[in-house]
């Protein structure tokens, strides 16, 4: 029987991927590569797929704040 216990679950963090190059670049090259009318299309395409119920979207973490100044305390998963 295969076990699917959420006890031997790693989460992304914790699985070593090697190392990964990071490419760097300017505000110019981003200008350049990029073609805002294309991204524009592609969001709309998107938001029409989701509405359709074509793709799935979970829905995100959200963290607020007690009070101005306090310190943030991100959840921690359970320890391997």
């Amino acid at each position: 029987m295969r076990e699917t216990s959420l006890a031997r679950r790693r989460s992304a963090a914790e699985i070593g991927k090697g190392e990964i190059p990071v490419r760097c670049i300017s505000e110019a090259d981003v200008a350049r590569l990029l073609d805002p009318p294309a991204l524009l299309d592609a969001l709309a395409e998107g938001f029409i797929a989701l509405a359709l119920g074509k793709v799935a979207a979970p829905p995100r973490p959200q963290s607020r704040c007690p009070a101005p100044g306090s310190r943030w305390r991100w959840p921690r998963g359970p320890r391997a």
